[in-house]
């Protein structure tokens, strides 16, 4: 049972989260890779500079 039924979402959305990566000046807590205003972005939707908007594809 190898076959993948879908992807991690640091695969699928990875040109999102390195936009978001790049963009982020904000303090993050220990251990995160992006601070909470990134990841409320990323959630809820919003633009970056490497990206116009964030995760408009998402379903």
């Amino acid at each position: 049972m190898s076959d993948v039924i879908r992807q991690p979402v640091e695969i699928t959305y990875q040109a999102e989260l390195e936009a978001l990566r790049e963009d982020d000046s904000a303090k993050k807590p220990e251990n995160w890779s992006l601070s909470p205003q990134s990841v409320v972005k990323y959630l809820m939707g919003g633009g970056t500079a490497g990206l116009s908007h964030i995760n408009q594809l998402k379903s």
